[in-house]
């Protein structure tokens, strides 16, 4: 069973190809904090029998799938292992900033026209009535 899985990993690995590939592998064991570097678009990480990391070459190895996009890029983790990043949409940007005024000049429109409202609003005596300040 356990033949026929490795053979089935085997073969998907050469059949679907990843956006972004790993490049490094780690060790097995005690010994998984060692890392030994290696591009796994060509190679794939594997173990000697004492734990080591071993980088053989022939199929590819670990990778991520990125999500479809006009432009991504690929960068690995201090580990090796890989992943995509996209750069910012610079219309979304500007469309973001031109609301983002859009919606500070509306704030402070209303907040001017509450105030001055306020001002010329007649202020009301004691007992109810409407009255305006007293100038002296």
């Amino acid at each position: 069973m356990l033949n026929t899985l490795t053979i089935l990993l085997v073969t998907l690995s050469t059949v679907c190809c990843y956006d972004c590939y790993d490049n490094k592998c780690h060790g097995w064991g005690k010994l998984s904090g060692v890392y030994k570097d290696c591009d796994q678009q060509d190679h794939y990480c594997d173990y000697e029998d004492n734990g080591l990391p071993l980088c053989v070459s022939g199929y590819n190895g670990g990778g991520v799938f990125c999500k479809d996009g006009s432009e991504v890029h690929c960068d690995t983790h201090r580990n090796g292992s890989a992943y995509c990043w996209y750069p910012l949409n610079k219309t979304l940007l500007w469309v973001e900033a031109v609301g983002g005024a859009l919606l500070l000049a509306i704030l402070l429109g209303c907040c001017w026209k509450r105030r001055t409202e306020k001002v010329l609003q007649p202020n009301y005596g004691a007992a109810g009535n409407p009255g305006y300040p007293l100038k002296y």
